[in-house]
């Protein structure tokens, strides 16, 4: 006589096929949802280098202090512009940023590109390395956004930003953020790219 095993050990009955069909699809999907986000991915962050290269060349050598608080270009003259009130941590701000090697630009923070990627914006391609000459720009712009008040509270609400940014140590630690699937590089450039937008979008000539 057959002896059947008790339920608890008898061996796991076969996928129907309509069920493995189903789990095939889920993954196939699944696989197609992700390879989709890294294409628009990859398309967000193309579009961000466009604007870097629209923006820094025309701040490159301008006072950075004129620039978020009066939204002037005027050549720089750090340490004497009137608008300068506090450096406060700008130096501890700067130095919190190390970035992976070849990834960013170790003074400037613009992307460089990864096996030919081309997310260097485009006046960056041919600049010696270590010696670029936009130091500054996107750092010190983000850092003055955050001193001040009104401005960093409109960053907050355009950005959606969900954690609290009102600490120095709780900015340097948003600020160097990275969320590649997202379509971003740094959220230091986050911040850069949304004042220059917001600039662009009320003066459109102001970057021509």
């Amino acid at each position: 006589m057959r002896q059947c095993l008790p339920l608890s050990a008898s061996a796991p009955a076969p996928l129907a096929p309509g069920l493995l069909g189903s789990s095939r699809d889920q993954i196939s999907s699944g696989s197609s949802l992700r390879a989709s986000q890294s294409r628009l991915g990859k398309a967000d962050r193309l579009a961000r280098s466009q604007l870097l290269n629209k923006y820094m060349p025309r701040l490159r050598g301008k006072c950075l202090y004129h620039f978020v608080q009066a939204e002037q270009l005027v050549p720089d003259h750090f340490p004497g512009c009137e608008y300068l009130q506090s450096e406060g941590n700008y130096a501890a701000f700067r130095r919190s940023f190390v970035f992976a090697k070849y990834e960013y630009c170790f003074c400037c923070g613009a992307p460089q590109d990864q096996r030919d990627n081309g997310e260097c914006p485009a006046f960056h391609v041919n600049l010696v390395f270590g010696k670029c000459g936009y130091n500054h720009i996107l750092f010190r712009t983000a850092f003055c956004i955050w001193q001040s008040p009104s401005l960093r509270t409109q960053m907050i609400r355009d950005l959606d930003i969900e954690v609290s940014i009102a600490h120095e140590e709780d900015f340097y630690k948003w600020a160097q953020e990275i969320k590649v699937m997202d379509g971003k590089y740094h959220n230091c450039a986050e911040a850069f790219l949304w004042f220059c937008g917001r600039l662009e979008r009320r003066c459109p000539s102001f970057f021509l």
